[in-house]
């Protein structure tokens, strides 16, 4: 049985894919995301700036049995997100503000996990000095999301940009599924949906609503595709008397809706561990 770490109230915890079994890796963490290769696991710690200025984002790598918690590296941001794994494992990405020219911008970071060294990558045109980095692929393509809310890809290196979404798409909480081959993502508005599509963008369809807002107060994001891609995992609001958030899975074409947490605190970014 596959398990899957999760963040509730800035804890990560680790819990069957069924559900049971759950148990808290760390103190304090956000946005955890498993390896490649399922031996480990990187988040983030934030220390926010003052006013409008960039905070401090240190980014964290534990062994999956919880020991060997380190320090990898830390950026200045802006824009607080998950860690990106390379395909290998050798390196974290993640969004930073970096130096293009003689002002920093808002771009994206690579850190290589055993020196520690780290690589900027700067973009330029089609206004992608506001993109926020999401979810880099087997095939090697990082997606992200423009401040319009419209999804596109590039390679590590900032090269071969381009917008794949149709016009009018607002998304974000990106991920690719194990193959490259499709994306999932939510809207990003009051009445949050998941919906996915070809790596180049066609082929949009539906999973989970239409719900309708506010009268049914229910909102999904954060969606994780499973390591062999046949099911999701989310995070939808509200429910019981703190009207929290629960993580709940489908299978990959939106059928077979579970339920997986059942706590009074709020449970969301859901994460699989490949086996």
């Amino acid at each position: 049985m596959r398990s899957h770490v999760f963040g509730g109230d800035a804890f990560i915890w680790e819990m069957d894919a069924d559900g049971g079994s759950e148990q808290r890796l760390t103190p304090a963490g956000r946005y955890p995301v498993w390896s490649p290769d399922g031996s480990r696991f990187a988040f983030i710690r934030i220390r926010t700036g003052p006013g409008d200025l960039p905070g401090n984002v240190r980014v964290m790598v534990m062994d999956a049995n919880g020991t060997d918690l380190h320090s990898v590296g830390s950026v200045e941001s802006n824009l607080f997100g998950p860690p990106m794994w390379s395909p290998d494992g050798s390196q974290v990405a993640l969004n930073a503000s970096v130096a293009c020219g003689t002002h920093p911008v808002q771009g994206m970071a690579i850190i290589d996990v055993r020196t520690h060294e780290q690589k900027a990558v700067c973009l330029k045109g089609m206004g992608l000095r506001e993109a926020f980095f999401r979810s880099w692929s087997s095939t090697g393509l990082i997606a992200f999301i423009r401040d319009t809310g419209s999804i596109g890809t590039m390679t590590p290196t900032g090269r071969h940009v381009g917008l794949i979404t149709p016009k009018g798409v607002r998304a974000r909480d990106l991920d690719w599924s194990p193959d490259g081959r499709h994306l999932v993502w939510s809207t990003a508005f009051a009445d949050d949906e998941i919906f996915v599509m070809g790596r180049r963008g066609g082929h949009v369809r539906r999973l989970t609503g239409p719900h309708p807002f506010p009268e049914s107060g229910v909102s999904d994001s954060g969606p994780a595709y499973s390591p062999n891609g046949e099911r999701i995992a989310f995070e939808r609001c509200c429910y019981g008397e703190h009207k929290t958030y629960e993580i709940f899975v489908m299978y990959a074409d939106g059928s077979h809706l579970r339920r997986l947490t059942h706590r009074r605190t709020s449970d969301g970014l859901p994460n699989w561990q490949p086996r």
